[in-house]
């Protein structure tokens, strides 16, 4: 089963990349939750998503590893290891915009991608990986220019929870 972990963009080298071995998938989505942090220990979960008939597309890397503690032979001695690349500010320019917006939630956001860069993201002739990964940052204003940010009950922070009701709005409590 793949680990899903996060990366912050900004960090990333060519080595990391290319050199290191590590694969550069697309990871798609319909949307994602976020909280805000609010009084005391209360949060107040958003559901962020794109536009009508419209779904979203994050860079990413991936790497498969053996796991030492699995003896050799056995099923899952290999691991798929996943990463969604972040970004601790938003790129500049994209300040007031619905990505610079997501940052008032949490201190990172994912980095999106339209169909452009994704082809150039997933070209394996690309050697540059510094380039890729500024590409990236440099079209998120327009990736996530018609993503909505609505806040939905707090029954999403339940995984026994599951169905559309989850991501339907309700009003903010802050």
């Amino acid at each position: 089963m793949p680990t899903s972990t996060l990366s912050r963009g900004q960090s990333l080298t060519v080595e990391d990349v290319k050199d290191g071995g590590l694969g550069v998938p697309d990871n798609p989505a319909d949307g994602y939750y976020e909280w805000k942090q609010g009084p005391g220990k209360s949060k107040q979960p958003y559901y962020v998503h794109p536009g009508q008939d419209h779904g979203l597309v994050f860079a990413g890397l991936y790497e498969w590893w053996k796991d030492p503690s699995v003896p050799e032979g056995e099923p899952g001695r290999w691991l798929l290891s996943t990463s969604i690349l972040t970004a601790d500010t938003p790129p500049p320019g994209t300040e007031s915009t619905i990505f610079g917006k997501l940052t008032e939630l949490h201190d990172r956001v994912p980095l999106p991608m339209d169909k452009a860069t994704m082809e150039a993201w997933l070209d394996p002739q690309a050697d540059d990986a510094a380039a890729l990964v500024d590409l990236v940052r440099s079209g998120v204003k327009d990736a996530a220019a018609d993503w909505h940010v609505e806040s939905v009950g707090k029954d999403v922070g339940n995984v026994r929870n599951n169905g559309p009701e989850l991501i339907r709005p309700v009003e903010a409590l802050f």
